[in-house]
């Protein structure tokens, strides 16, 4: 029955969704098909299936009366039929970069090594997603250009471009009106940019305050935004850290008390590794010629 499925249906991976879609909701078909993306094992068993392609998540086209009514209730957007045309917004804080202290313009500090790996490494994690990004916008300065250069090398993307007013020196108004003309059509835009002018981008689509966002060197944000200009219409979604580990949300800042648990509790990790270090290399020094003792007789060795 499977074969005879996927002869009518042409493809594996088109034939399950073909069959969940009577049960499952189209946005939950997509959330799946995401989760599933992370794994570079079906990532990889996907892009054979598809020459080299991977499957984007499907987008619907309609919502049913009851799913609309909720989902206005719930002022959830993901659900509304505005929503499943949303712009996948990526928004991304330039690698490391030298200290502005090393004697270039700071319009002409470059990434470190530590933050060409370290980028790199983020940016591959995202590429492992199968995301297709159709527009790169970086900032002009070369931190950032460089940046994008990395985003853009591990991932399927469009037009790369540079865009003035991701210059730190233009304010945020100036910065979201540039980005939402330039993006045009574009269903995923990445913009490579700077603080604090990111973060403010952040915080005025998603109202959250900016004061409590922190958007760490070589992070990448999703969200979802119905308009680039109007405030608080995003959905964040999720972000990549720069060691390529992702988290729900936006990027905030942790107060007092979880700063001191997650350092005691890095203090404590350190601690157990040493000690278990010293164990080691105690019990590796003890065998019979160096421990004086074999079997409750003195050792002849000399």
């Amino acid at each position: 029955m499977l074969q005879t499925i996927r002869r009518r249906l042409g493809h594996p991976f088109k034939a399950t969704l073909a069959l969940l879609e009577s049960r499952w909701s189209p946005h939950l078909l997509d959330d799946v098909m995401e989760r599933l993306l992370q794994d570079s094992r079906i990532g990889k068993a996907l892009s054979r299936w598809s020459n080299g392609r991977l499957p984007e998540p499907r987008k619907s086209t309609q919502a049913s009366e009851s799913q609309q009514a909720a989902a206005n209730r719930r002022g959830d957007p993901r659900l509304s039929t505005e929503a499943r045309h949303n712009m996948q917004l990526y928004v991304v804080r330039h690698g490391i970069a030298v200290d502005d202290g090393a004697g270039d313009p700071d319009d002409w500090r470059t990434l470190t090594k530590k933050g060409r790996r370290r980028f790199q490494r983020t940016a591959r994690a995202f590429g492992n997603l199968g995301r297709k990004l159709d527009l790169i916008l970086t900032s002009p300065l070369v931190r950032a250009v460089q940046t994008a250069e990395i985003l853009a090398g591990e991932t399927d993307h469009g037009e790369v471009a540079v865009l003035a007013e991701l210059d730190p020196k233009f304010d945020v108004e100036a910065a979201r009106k540039a980005v939402a003309n330039r993006a045009g059509n574009a269903e995923a835009l990445a913009i490579v940019g700077h603080e604090p002018q990111l973060s403010a981008v952040l915080a005025a689509l998603s109202g959250v305050r900016q004061a409590e966002i922190d958007l760490e060197k070589g992070a990448i944000v999703r969200v979802d935004v119905q308009s680039l200009t109007d405030g608080g219409s995003a959905n964040p979604r999720w972000w990549l850290k720069p060691r390529g580990s992702r988290k729900k949300g936006l990027p905030l800042r942790k107060d007092d008390v979880e700063q001191e648990v997650e350092a005691s509790s890095a203090r404590s990790e350190r601690k157990t590794k040493k000690h278990r270090r010293g164990k080691q290399k105690a019990g590796e020094s003890l065998n019979p010629a160096e421990s004086g003792r074999d079997d409750g007789q003195e050792s002849t060795a000399s």
